[in-house]
């Protein structure tokens, strides 16, 4: 697999994604390459129980939690169409006190993985842990205070954010999903890091 240099490219999307057996955050981004600007183009978060009642023979056969897992690959697919990204990144499982849950993101994370394989096989699921996602924005990486992570992506000057997003509307979730495009975006161009 080789390195993608995007500072040779004129512009990369990048679809973040913010997993959960709940609730599920995405977010895409423009990187300008020849300025370096990151913008934010679209943001949201949608509830997987309401996804999944798009599928109910699945639910009713093979059960809520595979009903719910295969909404989330189905909308990630229509994402990937959509917007066709140049990449994708998501935050990965974290094994804390609940590993029932960990068991659960991961499933996700998963599903995930198995819609950008139909999108474009050639294409790999980027993933970074929940503390560096953090620490990119100016978040302490052993924070749980949800709230700094709003305020932060709220103040950070170096990412344009399209008039059509309202990020004062965006659910933890969505807020979680931005960071995680905006700490992969520094992946690209850690120089000017704070």
């Amino acid at each position: 697999m080789s390195v993608i240099n995007v500072s040779e490219l004129r512009g990369y999307r990048i679809l973040s994604i913010d997993p959960g057996t709940t609730m599920l955050g995405v977010a895409v981004f423009e990187i300008d390459c020849t300025t370096e600007v990151l913008k934010l183009i679209h943001a949201a978060s949608f509830r997987i129980d309401r996804l999944s009642m798009r599928y109910p023979q699945i639910v009713a056969v093979h059960g809520e939690r595979v009903g719910k897992l295969h909404a989330v690959q189905e909308s990630i697919y229509k994402m990937l169409i959509t917007w066709q990204p140049d990449e994708v990144v998501s935050e990965s499982p974290f094994l804390g006190r609940f590993p029932q849950a960990f068991a659960a993101l991961v499933e996700c994370f998963n599903s995930i993985r198995k819609a950008l394989m139909t999108y474009d096989r050639s294409m790999p699921l980027k993933y970074m842990d929940p503390a560096s996602i953090k620490v990119a924005v100016g978040v302490s990486g052993k924070s749980g205070d949800k709230s700094l992570m709003a305020k932060a992506i709220k103040g950070l000057p170096d990412l344009a954010i399209d008039p059509e997003v309202d990020v004062e509307s965006l659910d933890e979730h969505g807020i979680d999903a931005v960071a995680a495009g905006y700490a992969q975006y520094w992946t690209y161009f850690p120089k000017q890091k704070k």
